[in-house]
């Protein structure tokens, strides 16, 4: 079901959409230059969703829905897009597989995942008719092809590769639908492990985590063949080098893995939670330090408060969870300094921007952990902010309670 998000008001997009462009009597749509509608597309895809739903679904949706009629109604036009988008999914929604080169530790994903209407397959069998075609198709791509304007030196390894199986509109729905639920296993394995240096040594653009999806991310149809000559990647470090963690270590990464798991499931803020899993693999795979650091900031901003929270808010609440909450308040401090910096274009010059993407790892991780596993069992997220703002004195908790008690008493609750 397609949704308008609050606080967005579609009619005053919807009347420049109006005025900018004009339908003709065979359906087509004249506009004055190429680029006249992108403003107002792109603020639809902002303001409209649809839950299991990737932007390019919602952006097609959008694109047709603008051609209903000359002069567009924001109740009317959200009628038409939910038509829309219910025609899209009966008639246009087609089966797709998306194939994930999985570099380093690609043990520590297993069996079979589903996330919204993605299934993800990380044990198939290598010898299936799909993969032999798959992996022939994969390696035509790069032999016909000079991809060296895009990743200059890089050569493919044969990885394991993890299947995604998903209905979609097109590949780019199928891909980013496919990323979405791909990401929250790999986010969740990023929580477990990666680089526990402070510093990377020898190679500065080397991503924390150490399990990541490769480039040549492809889209396939079922038989095997590819469904586009596109294929995705993110930033990627060429000279990255991952050490296989041991069978014991494994085991444990699995099983603590397999908890979280459970625990997400359970969440009354089950899809913030998925949100944060795919933000903290994304984070931690960036390559650029200081946008590494910025986007683990953000993580920190959804976790420990809600939009505007003030910063010296946010960090006392995720030193509440440490011991030397003291400490913990000062390195807070510290790196609010250096974000703000980073953010208002101030120059820093000390080299230690790699420290800093640990540091607020450190920072945020047990406040996470409490984040996704909700050990105290709180009814929504408001209840885990208030209780990381109680003081850490028990003398004060102390007389707080008394006070509480008293108040019951008075209003005769005990």
């Amino acid at each position: 079901m397609i949704e308008v998000r609050k606080g967005f008001k579609l009619q005053v997009a919807l009347d420049a959409i109006s005025r900018t462009r004009t339908l003709n009597s065979d359906g087509s749509m004249s506009i004055p230059n190429f680029t006249a509608l992108d403003y107002w597309e792109s603020y639809l895809a902002s303001a409209m969703y649809a839950e299991a739903k990737s932007e390019a679904f919602i952006r097609k949706v959008i694109a047709k829905a603008i051609k209903t009629t000359q002069d567009l109604a924001a109740d009317q036009f959200t009628k038409d897009a939910r038509r829309i988008a219910n025609r899209l999914e009966q008639i246009e929604e087609k089966d797709f597989k998306v194939l994930f080169p999985i570099w380093g530790n690609s043990g520590l994903l297993n069996g079979k995942r589903k996330h919204g209407n993605v299934w993800l397959n990380f044990n198939f069998s290598a010898g299936s008719r799909f993969v032999a075609r798959a992996k022939l198709e994969r390696a035509k791509q790069i032999s016909k092809d000079d991809f060296s304007h895009d990743l200059p030196g890089y050569t493919f390894p044969d990885l394991p590769l993890a299947v995604a199986s998903v209905k979609a509109i097109d590949c780019e729905d199928a891909f980013l639908l496919a990323d979405d639920a791909i990401s929250i296993e790999l986010g969740l394995v990023s929580i477990l492990t990666g680089r526990g240096q402070n510093i990377i040594p020898k190679n500065p653009r080397t991503p924390v985590g150490t399990t990541l999806a490769a480039p040549q991310i492809t889209v396939h149809r079922p038989s095997g063949n590819l469904a586009t000559e596109i294929f995705w990647y993110d930033g990627w470090s060429m000279r990255t080098k991952c050490r296989d963690l041991g069978k014991g270590d494994m085991s444990k990464v699995k099983a603590k893995a397999d908890k979280i798991r459970h625990s997400v499931r359970k969440l009354p803020w089950r899809q913030k939670a998925e949100e944060v899993l795919r933000r903290h693999y994304r984070t931690f795979r960036n390559t650029d330090p200081q946008v590494a650091f910025l986007d683990a900031w953000r993580m920190l901003e959804l976790i420990a408060g809600p939009g505007f929270c003030r910063n010296d808010v946010l960090v006392d609440r995720v030193s509440s969870f440490f011991m030397e909450n003291d400490q913990m308040q000062q390195l807070g401090r510290h790196l609010t300094h250096r974000r703000n910096s980073i953010s208002h274009g101030t120059p820093i010059k000390a080299d230690d921007d790699e420290s800093m993407v640990f540091q607020v790892r450190m920072l945020i991780r047990p406040m996470l952990m409490h984040f996704l596993t909700n050990p105290f069992g709180f009814r929504e997220l408001e209840e885990l902010w208030a209780f990381a703002d109680l003081d850490s004195e028990r003398s004060k908790r102390e007389r707080k309670e008394y006070l509480l008690e008293c108040a019951a008493k008075f209003r005769k609750e005990r």
